[in-house]
């Protein structure tokens, strides 16, 4: 069964990869980079 996020981690998710895009990191490295981003957040606020 899939984690559903609520939507403001998912667009913390994408907004944090496309400012790493846009640092030329890669798209694998960007997505993982806003999955941990978003992750965290719902870690320590409890979302």
């Amino acid at each position: 069964m899939a984690i559903r996020r609520n939507e403001m981690l998912v667009d913390v998710a994408a907004q944090v990869a496309q400012l790493a895009l846009e640092y030329g990191v890669s798209h694998d490295m960007a997505d993982s980079m806003g999955n941990a981003v978003a992750d965290h957040l719902a870690g320590h606020w409890g979302g």
